[in-house]
Formats: C-alpha cells, sequence, structure tokens
C-alpha cells in the first residue's frame, strides 16, 4: 500500500485510479517488468535495469501534488518530511538498480533534463541512502541487509540544521511470522543539499524507478507499503503483502473471511496438517462462520507449541484493527474431562493436555497517536495457558478492547502484563487457577462488565477471579462474580505484590478501583495484601512484607460470603459496600507490627472486626487452609507490639477490643491537630533519614529512615530495617534486612538501578569493619560494598555526583566518627576511584549538593561541626574549604542537607538546624554559599526540639490540602499551583518526641515572603 500525509491509500490492485502512473522509456531495455499484481496479490513487483541512455527511464510513480519540493529549492529550505517502504530481494545481481523515493518525473537517464532525487538505492538486501542535486550526486554509508529472502524496511528522516539539508536513514530486518522490526543499521546527518546547493529541477513524485549510471543487468525486488509524510512518522506498521505469512496479502487474493482452518489456502502455515506458524493479524479480520459450541475448531497445535506457543499474534501491524472472531469457538485441550472431574481430581490429567497452548491470542501492540483502538471480539477460547495474553507494558500500550470474548478451561482466562486494556462483556470461567491476572507492570486497564464462575477448580488459596498483582491504576467495575457451582473455596480478587520473582516488582497493588461490583456464594470478596507474611524463595527483602496501598472499595455488593472485605495492608478505602449474610462484612488483619490509615466511610451498620495475633483465625481450620500462608514468617511478634489504626465518620459498627494491641479509631495520627506537633507512637525511634526517589512511579520522593531498636521480627528473629515511606507515611519498601544496628544512610543514584539507592553504614562493626553498603530499594541484600577492610567507624554520609569525568552515577561522601579532620569519596560504580578532602573542621554532619551553582566541576560537600557557627564548603581532592557561609551570631548546628530550597534551579542552598533554642524554637535556616544572612527561616511551631537529621526533597502537593497539612500566613484556592516555584522541601527529623513519637516533619517557604510556610506531617510507623 502507499501512504502519504497520514492518509491510507488504496492497495496497489486499483493502480491507475490512485493516480499511480507507470512510465518506461524507449531506452530502457525491452525486458523491463513493472508488475502490480504478481499471482494476484496487493503489492508492487519491478525488475529493473540501470543505465544512463536518453529516454532510458523505468518509472512507476505518483505525484507529490502539494508536498513536492520546487525546482530550485535550497539548502535548509525544504519542509521536512517522513519516508519509508518495505522490500525484498526477489532474484538478480542487485546491483544498484533499484532507487525508492522522491525524484522528478521528467528528468531522464542521460541528465538531459538533469534529475533530482532523494531516497534509497537498493543493492541487493543493502540499502544506500542517496541524492542527486544540482552538484551531482552522493551516496550515504552503505546498511547492510540481512540474507536474501529477509524482510526489510527502510525508513527516511529528512530536516534542516545549519543552512544545510540533511536525512537520518535507518534499515530494519522484519520478522517473517510476526512482523516486528529490528534496526539492523543506521546513518545520521547524511547530507541531502549542503550550503548553497538545491534541488535544480526539484522533486515532484514519489515511486519507484531504475537508477542512471552505467547500463548494468536487471535485479527484481517486491515493494510495499510505501509512505510519506509532511507531519509526522508512520504511526502504522503494517506487514508487507509479499511476505509469505502476511494474512492481509492472502485475503485480498480471494475471500475476505479468515478461514485458518483451511489448510490448503493457507498452507504456510501448516505441515501435514498440523500447525506450525502463527498467525499474525495484519489487518481487519472476520472469521469465517462454522466452528461453534458443538463443533469447536480444535487445530493440532504439538509443533506450534515447540517454537511459538501462541496461535494468534497482534503485533505492532495490529494497531487500529480489529479482530472479529465471528462467534468461532477454538477448543485446544488434549483431555476433556467436566467441570465437576475438575475439581475433584484435576491433577489426573496433565496440565500439558488441560492447556495445550501457552496463549491463545498473544498482543504486543505498540502505543502511536492518533490511532484508534486494536480490537478482539466475539472469540471463545479454550484450553490455554493464557487464552488472550497482552506483554509487558512498553509493548502493549496501544489501546486494545477485548469485547464480547468467552474463556473457559484456561489456566488463566485473561492475562495482562500491558496497560491501556478494556476488557467488557466477556464471561471468564472454569479457569484452572484464575480468571484473570493482572501482573506485574501492567496499569490502567478497565475491567467492566464481565461475568466470573467457578475459576480457580484447583482450589490454590493464591488465587481468585482477578489476582491483581503489582498493578496500579486499574479500573474494576460492573463485573458480576456468579455463585460457583462448585468447591470450598472462591475469591473475587485479591491484591498483592509478588515480592520478587527475581527483580523487584517495583508497584504495590495500588491506586485500583473496585467499584459497583457484585459477588455471591464466595469464600472471600476482596482480599487486600493477600500475601503478606508469605514465605517465598524469590522474596528480595526476605521479610515476608506486602504492598497493596491506595485502593478503593465501593459500592460493591456482596452476598452470601463468608469474608466480604479483609484487608491486611495500610492505607486503602472502603467506602458505601453493602453486605448480606456475609460473616465477616469487613476484616482488618493485623499480620506483623502495624495497619495504618484504613478509611471506612458510608458503611452504616457494617460490623468491622480485627485479627491481631495468628490463633485467631488458625483455630478455624478452614481459615487456616484459606490464609494458609499469612503465619509463615510473623511468629513471636508480641500482641502489645501491634498497632492498628482507622479513619472512619462513625457509621460503622466497630468490633469491642479489649486486648492488648493498641487499636485507635481516629481521623489521623496526629495527637493534636492544632499542634500538629506530635503522632501516636508505634514502635522505636528514628535516628537517621534519607530522602530519594526510591519510587519511580510515584510522583516526588519517598523517605528512608533507620532506627535505634529492631523494627522487624522475621521467623522469631529481631531486625534493624531501613524502612521506606512515602510522604504520607505509608510504608512502601524495606531494605538491609540486618541483625546490626544501622549508624547513618544517604541516598543518591548510585548504580544502573532504577531510581536512586541507600548508602548505609552500622554503628557498631561487623567482624571488626565498618564497610558501606549500597542496597537498591526492596532488597536485604547490598548491590555493591565499600571499604571492606575499613576498621574506622563511618559517622555520617552524603550522596552526590563529586566525579563528572565518570559515568554520570553518584559517589558517596563519609567521615569518620570522632570529629573528622577529612572527608573521603568512593563510587560504587567504579570501586577503584577514590578521593579525598583534607584538613576539614572537625565535622560532624555534611552534606552534598552543587552549592557553587557549576554543574561542570560537579557537587560539593558542606560541612558543620558542633562548635562554630559557620558552614563550610569543601571540594574532593583540595584542602581545607573553599568557601564558607554564615549567618551571624553564637549559633550552633544539629544537622545539614543539601538541595534547591529557593526553587531557582541555579546553585543549591543549605539547611542547618539549630542546637539551640531560640523563643522555643529550633529555627532552620537556609543559606548559599558565601551567604552572610540566611536566605529563608523556617519557624513554624513543631520545630519544639532539635533535629536530628535533616534532608532536602520534592513531595506532591495537590490543589487542596489534606488532614496531615497545613499553611500559615497564606491561603489558595489551588495550592500545587501557589507552591510549584518554592523549591524543595526541608525533611526534619526530630531528635526526640515532643509527647509521643517522632514523626518526620516536611517543611518549605517561599523564597520570597518567609512569612508564607507549609507543613506536612509524616507519621513513621513501624
Amino acid at each position: 500500500m502507499f501512504l502519504k500525509n497520514s492518509a491510507v491509500f488504496p492497495v496497489f490492485q486499483q493502480w491507475n485510479s490512485n493516480g499511480w502512473i507507470s512510465e518506461i522509456g524507449n531506452g530502457a531495455s525491452s525486458s523491463i517488468e513493472i508488475t502490480v499484481q504478481p499471482d494476484n496479490t496487493p503489492y508492487l513487483y519491478v525488475d529493473l535495469y540501470r543505465n544512463s541512455v536518453d529516454d532510458g527511464a523505468a518509472m512507476i510513480c505518483t505525484s507529490l501534488e502539494t508536498s513536492e519540493i520546487e525546482a530550485g529549492t535550497a539548502a535548509g529550505e525544504v519542509t521536512p518530511f517522513w519516508f519509508q517502504f518495505d522490500y525484498r530481494v526477489e532474484g538478480g545481481d542487485g546491483n544498484a538498480n533499484v532507487f525508492v523515493g522522491l525524484f522528478n518525473e521528467d528528468g531522464d537517464n542521460d541528465q538531459s533534463p538533469a534529475l533530482n532525487w532523494a531516497g534509497c538505492i537498493l543493492s541487493g538486501s543493502s540499502a544506500i541512502g542517496r541524492v542527486y542535486n544540482d552538484s551531482g550526486f552522493s551516496s550515504a554509508a552503505t546498511m547492510t541487509g540481512a540474507s536474501s529472502g529477509s524482510l526489510h524496511r527502510f525508513k527516511m528522516y529528512v530536516y534542516n540544521e545549519n543552512g544545510k539539508t540533511l536525512a537520518n536513514l535507518d534499515l530494519y530486518t522484519v520478522d517473517k511470522v510476526t512482523f516486528e522490526e529490528t534496526k539492523i543499521g543506521s546513518v545520521d546527518g547524511f547530507v541531502l543539499l549542503d550550503s548553497g546547493e538545491t534541488f535544480e529541477q526539484g522533486l515532484d513524485v514519489i515511486g519507484v524507478r531504475n537508477t542512471c549510471f552505467m547500463a548494468g543487468p536487471h535485479a527484481q525486488y517486491s515493494i510495499d507499503n510505501i509512505y510519506f509524510s509532511t507531519e509526522h512518522s508512520n504511526r502504522e506498521a503494517p506487514s508487507p503483502s509479499f511476505a509469505d505469512l502476511s494474512v492481509n496479502g492472502v485475503l485480498g487474493s480471494g475471500s475476505a473471511d479468515f478461514d485458518p482452518w483451511n489448510t490448503n489456502r493457507w498452507a504456510n502455515w501448516y505441515s501435514d496438517g498440523k500447525l506450525i506458524r502463527p498467525f499474525t493479524i495484519d489487518c481487519d479480520v472476520t472469521m469465517a462462520s462454522g466452528y461453534d459450541y458443538s463443533n469447536p475448531w480444535a487445530p493440532d497445535v504439538s509443533m506450534l507449541a515447540t517454537n511459538y506457543d501462541y496461535l494468534i499474534y497482534m503485533g505492532d501491524c495490529s494497531r487500529g484493527i480489529t479482530f472479529n472472531g465471528n462467534g468461532t469457538f477454538i477448543d485446544l485441550r488434549i483431555a476433556k474431562p467436566s467441570l465437576g472431574e475438575l475439581y475433584s481430581n484435576y491433577r489426573a490429567y496433565p496440565s500439558a493436555d488441560r492447556h495445550a497452548l501457552t496463549e491463545g491470542i498473544l498482543c504486543k501492540v505498540a502505543r502511536k497517536s492518533l490511532i484508534g483502538p486494536t480490537e478482539i471480539k466475539n472469540i471463545w477460547i479454550k484450553g490455554c495457558t493464557h487464552g488472550i495474553r497482552t506483554w509487558s507494558s512498553t509493548s502493549q500500550s496501544h489501546p486494545l478492547i477485548l469485547n464480547n470474548c468467552d474463556m473457559r478451561r484456561n489456566q488463566w482466562g485473561i492475562y495482562l502484563n500491558g496497560t491501556a486494556t478494556t476488557v467488557t462483556n466477556c464471561s471468564i470461567m472454569q479457569s484452572a487457577l484464575g480468571g484473570m491476572y493482572l501482573g506485574n507492570g501492567s496499569h490502567d486497564n478497565t475491567i467492566v462488565d464481565n461475568v466470573w464462575q467457578d475459576n480457580n477448580y484447583q482450589q490454590d488459596a493464591h488465587f481468585s477471579d482477578i489476582c491483581i498483582d503489582s498493578t496500579y491504576g486499574n479500573i474494576l467495575s460492573g463485573n458480576d462474580h456468579w455463585a460457583p457451582l462448585a468447591g470450598t473455596y472462591h475469591t473475587a480478587a485479591k491484591l498483592f505484590r509478588n515480592k520478587g520473582d527475581g527483580t523487584l516488582r517495583e508497584n504495590g497493588a495500588c491506586f485500583n478501583v473496585i467499584a459497583n461490583n457484585t459477588v455471591d456464594g464466595y469464600s472471600v470478596a476482596y482480599e487486600v495484601g493477600a500475601r503478606m507474611g508469605m514465605d517465598v524463595r524469590y522474596d528480595l527483602t526476605d521479610e515476608g512484607r506486602e504492598y497493596a496501598q491506595y485502593n478503593l472499595l465501593e459500592n460493591n455488593e456482596i452476598s452470601n460470603t463468608e469474608f466480604g472485605i479483609k484487608v491486611n495492608t495500610s492505607g486503602n478505602i472502603i467506602n458505601g459496600n453493602i453486605f448480606s449474610n456475609v460473616t465477616h462484612e469487613i476484616l482488618l488483619h493485623n499480620v506483623f507490627y502495624s495497619l495504618i490509615e484504613t478509611t471506612i466511610m458510608n458503611q452504616t451498620n457494617t460490623q468491622v472486626s480485627y485479627w491481631f495475633k495468628n490463633s485467631d483465625y488458625t483455630a478455624n481450620s478452614t481459615y487456616a487452609e484459606w490464609f494458609t500462608y499469612l503465619d509463615d514468617r510473623n511468629i513471636d511478634i508480641d500482641v502489645s507490639n501491634r498497632f492498628t489504626h482507622i479513619c472512619s465518620d462513625g457509621s460503622a459498627d466497630f468490633d469491642t477490643y479489649s486486648g492488648d494491641a493498641t487499636l485507635l479509631i481516629n481521623d489521623s495520627l496526629i495527637v493534636n491537630t492544632s499542634t500538629m506537633n506530635d503522632v501516636y507512637a508505634s514502635g522505636g525511634t528514628p535516628i537517621d533519614a534519607a530522602v530519594g526517589d526510591f519510587w519511580e512511579d510515584l510522583p516526588g520522593d519517598e523517605i528512608a529512615v533507620i532506627w535505634d531498636t529492631p523494627v522487624s521480627k522475621v521467623d522469631g528473629t529481631n531486625y534493624y530495617t531501613i524502612l521506606i515511606y512515602d510522604s504520607n507515611g505509608i510504608e512502601v519498601n524495606r531494605s538491609g534486612k540486618s541483625t546490626v544496628r544501622w549508624g547513618a544512610i544517604a541516598a543518591g543514584d548510585f548504580t544502573p538501578g532504577p531510581g536512586d539507592e541507600i548508602a548505609a553504614v552500622h554503628s557498631s562493626d561487623v567482624d571488626g569493619m565498618y564497610p558501606i553498603y549500597i542496597f537498591q530499594r526492596g532488597h536485604k541484600d547490598p548491590a555493591v560494598t565499600l571499604l571492606t577492610n575499613n576498621t574506622e567507624k563511618i559517622w555520617e554520609l552524603a550522596g552526590g555526583n563529586f566525579n563528572t569525568a565518570g559515568d554520570g552515577y553518584d559517589e558517596v561522601a563519609a567521615i569518620y566518627s570522632g570529629g573528622a579532620t577529612s572527608v573521603f569519596y568512593r563510587k560504587p560504580t567504579d570501586t577503584t576511584w577514590s578521593s579525598t578532602t583534607t584538613e576539614t573542621a572537625d565535622l560532624r554532619d555534611i552534606a552534598a549538593g552543587n552549592f557553587d551553582g557549576d554543574a561542570g566541576n560537579g557537587d560539593e560537600i558542606a560541612g558543620i561541626n558542633t562548635y562554630s557557627s559557620l558552614v563550610r564548603f569543601y571540594r574532593p581532592g583540595t584542602t581545607n574549604y573553599y568557601a564558607s557561609g554564615y549567618i551571624g551570631g553564637t549559633r550552633r548546628w544539629s544537622a545539614i542537607a543539601g538541595g534547591d530550597f529557593d526553587g531557582d534551579s541555579g546553585a543549591d542552598e543549605v539547611a542547618v538546624s539549630s542546637s539551640l533554642e531560640d523563643s522555643g524554637l529550633y529555627k532552620i535556616y537556609c543559606l548559599s554559599q558565601g551567604a552572610t544572612q540566611a536566605d529563608q527561616v523556617i519557624d513554624q511551631n513543631v520545630l519544639g526540639v532539635s533535629a536530628i537529621a535533616l534532608d532536602g526533597g520534592t513531595f506532591p502537593v495537590d490543589s487542596a490540602l489534606r488532614k496531615y497539612e497545613r499553611v500559615q500566613g497564606f491561603s489558595s484556592s489551588n495550592y500545587e499551583s501557589t507552591m510549584s516555584d518554592w523549591g524543595e522541601s526541608v525533611v526534619v527529623l526530630p531528635s526526640a518526641p515532643q509527647t509521643h513519637a517522632i514523626p518526620a516533619f516536611l517543611l518549605n517557604t517561599d523564597p520570597d515572603d518567609n512569612s508564607k510556610q507549609y507543613l506536612k506531617v509524616t507519621p513513621i510507623v513501624r
């Protein structure tokens, strides 16, 4: 087909009606062939000789119309454009005989009239960028093609730069089965017009022609999908119709109905009646009728499963198309027991016989804007591991609709790892493990108006109708979970993060909406944090913790069910659900130490119950089986150390509790909302904090905290773990499981892993040594260990880019205890690199930042001691400080941080916390290198004790303030907008509780008016 200016022209079958013309000069060759429809298939086949004779041109082309490059167009004046086409070598010597691109129709091979062109010369399977202008011709470097018979795609982007017209060229192979492209060659900045050059004759047509060199033998090529646009690159990725496995090519040569069971018509997909290749859907398809419930299509896929493991493939060539199953039933099962047999004795039937192929339909369609959704509809699938599967969110990101698809007797009906998928009007039933898996990396999918029944006939306590694993932003609405026909354990949905699988699962099951669904006759309707406490070999933290937060369960109708909504993790909302004949309507299960910020609203007369210890449910043999793994790793946690917090409007009926655990029903964890300087206690005293981007998919930074006492007990052993919180105080991850107390931490982008990492040192030696450990979030084990033979205690750490000649990753700065007289630096990604700053002034705390405003020389260190009001600034590899900051008086400092606190995006500032009380407060001052007065003064009432740690970070502020936030000195209808230029917040960790427990305070000040201040209280709960 030919695609021009974003419009899709009809394929080459109606050649002349498209304005295409074929011209063969008398001097071209007597045997020239330009074939439009070989074998009645819709693509272009050319057989061309090259020559340099009068009237020697042979071409097939169409006018560029208003997009033509006019005669005399000079360098730097060409309208930018995109051009591409697909090709395959069919024969001949292939020695630069064929040109594809833009040229002038009147130009002749003897250059009289002169010929201008810009595009690609094909030489065998290779592609060469070529231009003819008023100075003659020039060629780009050859992009070597793949072997003969391979499918290739050439792309060209033309643009102007510095008075020249240039082109970027790319060559791809196109997979013969999936039609996915792989880049194999690239040339950037190929000069089409140098300064002073022009297209003298202009370029008025696009198409294919012979080349104008000395006479040579002919070459044959199949060519398809010619694309030209002055607006954008090609958003489609159609398969070349000449490909042996092009569905579009076969459908174009006969009946438009897709009848893949016709082994004659689809012979390239079969061998001896057995499928050997999947069908890649590259055009709108409607399946032929003939296979229904009583007579399903049951192809032999034994050979297909060996190489491909999927029956139908929807890739980039499927973007925007509709696959209409037309009610076709597909059944790939080898063994076909009844549902009753499967419930009672599924093990008698091997999984390979029940699920003969991994994927029924596999979808990997990358997003392109301004193209409609891909749709799969009206199809039944049985006998796959996954009836329909979407791949990762990077490969399946184009809008996809699964409409009226019926899944039966698969291991999983639908398995989503991608994004932007809508599943609607489907029935998903009788699956071995579960109806749908919303898997790791998936997000922003919509599951609406579907029916579920009898999934998990294997009765596995891990699974449910819908498993929501490490996925976020999904909407589940209007789904009906029908009463099962058999079995004793069924759950509508479980939300969890499956802890690892070898690589960190970044997101918990979070920000999902489960609303307006019905559940009837189930064991459990919804369980949030369903794998809390589970012992699995791939748990990277090795602590059994679960993350599933910020989920909304709203307006669901649950009836005839044992557990309505069971919550095991913090930070979720339950609102307006209706329960009928439900034994435990809402059950809050505190598996380890804390369960906080569960919001229960509009639940009139709903009973809310609690579990604080394992025996609360293990004494019931049925419950013990349903929740069999929740007590794997939480033994010996004393009930008195359990803390459950509920936010409620008072409408629900709460069980009376008189045990040793702490149960708090309160709008927030703040003790006194008028002062906001304290929170309710939950274990231990935090002693250091580090701020970094430890969760990239969540806006803003997170806060890592270490403690003076163990904050984790796993398998009966106490551990000092580094806990990571978002700015709301919800734990989102943890790292560094250790039996030795941590002494100091710092954040930085220390390794190529995602987001920031944590540098940590112990407060006491390990076998006589004090190494520096670099932890990625969510990992027990360090990614890097530095200074393994260091015998001197390290007091403080900072992370920054001190080595600009390196790889761009941060380094660690450290000082020893006892009043440091030097700062030393190490690089986690290059352990051979080191640097030192000598003759420092008995430093007790340090911070890193670009304090001199020169990004070219990297970051600097700012340091304080206990006996001077000076803030001193140091550079790696130097002696003594190079600058200082001083604001007068006899102030002394307890902690220091670096950051862009004034929001000017120039040099960073330091924030220092006073160690001396001033009018009842321990104020914080922000100042720049060389300053003689403070740029900002933070003097909020929450600063009633000195700070033990400071850091700087960026945290989200919504348009309206929430319960843990306040402002003073101003008000706004949109705080997000008003504070957008305020710069980073100062994160304050107090040195002691003011009455109950220590929170973190996030403080910010308008750099232009210090009277305008912001506070957010972040509870820190183990």
